[in-house]
C-alpha cells in the first residue's frame, strides 16, 4: 500500500518514472556494449576485462560517494552524474555512428561510466529516502526494485531489437536520451538541506560506513552475501553475450531475448 500511496504523489511519480526510463536506457547500453565489443574484437577476454573496468571504479569511490552525499545537496550531485553519464553516451554514440569507435574508446567508456556510477548509486539511494521521506520509505523499496527488474527485462530485449535494425550505435542514442526525464525532474527539485561539512577527512569519514558494517554481525553477514553473490554470480555479463555470439552465433535480436531470460 505504501508504494501505491507514494505513487499518488505527483512529485515522486515523476521521478520515478524518470528513473525506471533512465534503468531501461541503462540496460539497454549494458547489452549494446558487450556486442559492440565482440562486433570489434571478437574476444570474450576483452569483454571480461571491459565489464572489469567497468566495475573496478565501485571499489574506489562508492565509499567517498557515501561521504559527499552526506556533506552536500543531493540533488545537485544527481545532476552532475546523470549529466556527466548521458554525456558518455552521446559521445559513444557519436563515435559508433561516424564509424570512428576502436576497442580503446570502450574501454575509456566503461571506465568513465562506472566511476560516474559508483558515485550515483549511493547518492541516489539517499535522494530516494530524502525525497520518499522516512516514513514511507518502504514504499519506496518496493517499487524502486520494481523497476529495476521490469527495466532489466525489457531494456536488453529492446537493445536487441534496436541493434538489429538500426546498429549498435542507436542502442547507445537511446541511452543519452533516456536521461533527459530524469535531469529535467531534478531541476524541478529544489536542492534540499547542505550536510555537514565535517573535519575534511575523507578517507576517515568513509571508513566509519566499513567499521559500521564489520562491528555489527546481521549487516556484515548481509554484505558477505552480497559480495559472494557479486563474485560468482554477476559474470553473467561476460558469459551471457560471449555465449550467445560466439557459441550459439545469434543475432542481435536473440541475443538480447537471452540477455533479458536472465
Amino acid at each position: 500500500m505504501l508504494a501505491l500511496a507514494l505513487l499518488q504523489d505527483p512529485r515522486y511519480r515523476a521521478y520515478w518514472l524518470a528513473l525506471f526510463t533512465s534503468q531501461m536506457g541503462t540496460w539497454m547500453q549494458s547489452a549494446a556494449q558487450a556486442w559492440l565489443v565482440l562486433l570489434l574484437t571478437g574476444s570474450a577476454e576483452r569483454l571480461g576485462l571491459v565489464v572489469a573496468l567497468q566495475f573496478l571504479p565501485s571499489l574506489l569511490f562508492s565509499l567517498p560517494a557515501g561521504v559527499l552525499a552526506d556533506r552536500y545537496p543531493k540533488r545537485n550531485l544527481l545532476l552532475l552524474t546523470q549529466g556527466g553519464m548521458m554525456l558518455l553516451a552521446l559521445l559513444m554514440a557519436l563515435l559508433i555512428l561516424t564509424g570512428a569507435v576502436r576497442y580503446g574508446h570502450v574501454l575509456l567508456f566503461a571506465f568513465l561510466y562506472g566511476a560516474l556510477n559508483a558515485m550515483d548509486q549511493p547518492v541516489r539511494q539517499s535522494f530516494t529516502v530524502e525525497l520518499a521521506g522516512r516514513e514511507r520509505y518502504p514504499g519506496a523499496i518496493a517499487l524502486n526494485s520494481f523497476g529495476f527488474n521490469t527495466s532489466r527485462l525489457l531494456g536488453p530485449a529492446l537493445a536487441g531489437v534496436l541493434i538489429a535494425l538500426y546498429g549498435v550505435g542507436v542502442a547507445y542514442l537511446a541511452n543519452a536520451l533516456s536521461f533527459l526525464p530524469l535531469l529535467l525532474v531534478l531541476l524541478r527539485v529544489p536542492p534540499g538541506p547542505r550536510g555537514e561539512e565535517g573535519d575534511g577527512r575523507f578517507l576517515r569519514e568513509a571508513l566509519e560506513g566499513v567499521r559500521f558494517v564489520l562491528e555489527h554481525p546481521l549487516v556484515r553477514r548481509v554484505v558477505g552475501l552480497v559480495l559472494f553473490a557479486s563474485l560468482l554470480g554477476m559474470n553473467f555479463q561476460t558469459l551471457v553475450p560471449a555465449y550467445a555470439r560466439l557459441v550459439l552465433g545469434l543475432s542481435a535480436t536473440g541475443y538480447g531475448f537471452l540477455l533479458s531470460a536472465v
